[in-house]
């Protein structure tokens, strides 16, 4: 059994506290709040193994596993699951800036940039009553933090979409960089500037991922490869069609 050593911070490496007025009260909704739980769930992960991810992770596949394979012009179930994970702890991240924010499980889920994301989070991808990531969570969020739970599902969704032949390297990878410790922010976190707008092209790219998150262009543009997943509503993002 392995047990990892925790995160020194959500995304960044450590430095010095930015001081924030925090809000008297929250004025927005935190995923936290939305998410079903049996039991009390853990707001920082205090200890993790290599067997607690691998569950974690597998719990996610299963999700994409119980749908329907089929893939055309007019509906891809497992992309549309898939898609939306990975989007949920994208838009989690990128409201870093200045050492704070980052993925700490909060997000506005009544900014319009998020519209979309409660479906899949814990109202039914597909409707109510069907899948969702809660459906996995809830099996962990005991000893999980949200906050960590969603970079697991992200990091398992890309690693089960791989091609065959990069799955079990992608999951050595994911698995062996993997630190816990996230604490979920539930009440007074920062979500600051919102997202980029894709009607600023390359200037909201610079101002978020390379200014606020201290990205390289490089990186920047790996990061945004994230929209070949799933594809565009127009009730969510104005935009329509498979990426």
């Amino acid at each position: 059994t392995t047990t990892w050593e925790k995160v020194s911070s959500n995304l960044a490496p450590e430095g010095p506290p930015v001081d924030r007025p925090e809000a008297d009260e929250p004025s927005f909704n935190s995923p936290q709040w939305m998410m079903r739980c049996p039991t009390e769930p853990v707001m920082t992960t205090a200890c993790m193994t290599t067997q607690d991810y691998n569950a974690a992770t597998q719990s996610v596949k299963d999700l994409l596993s119980s749908l329907p394979q089929t893939c055309d012009t007019e509906e891809c179930p497992v992309a549309d699951l898939a898609g939306c994970i990975v989007r949920m702890a994208g838009h989690d991240f990128m409201d870093f800036r200045d050492g704070q924010g980052g993925s700490d499980g909060c997000t506005d889920m009544d900014d319009a940039d998020n519209a979309g994301l409660p479906e899949c989070l814990y109202e039914g991808e597909f409707g109510p009553g069907t899948v969702t990531i809660n459906d996995a969570y809830a099996r962990f969020c005991d000893r999980i933090s949200l906050a960590d739970f969603l970079v697991i599902a992200a990091e398992a969704v890309m690693a089960h979409i791989a091609t065959p032949r990069l799955q079990q390297s992608w999951e050595r990878l994911f698995r062996n960089r993997f630190r816990y410790g996230r604490t979920t922010a539930s009440e007074g976190c920062v979500f600051s500037e919102g997202l980029p707008n894709p009607e600023e092209s390359c200037d909201d790219v610079r101002r978020v991922f390379v200014n606020n998150m201290g990205l390289s262009w490089g990186e920047a543009a790996a990061l945004m490869g994230v929209h070949s997943i799933g594809r565009a509503k127009i009730e969510n993002s104005g935009y329509d069609g498979w990426w």
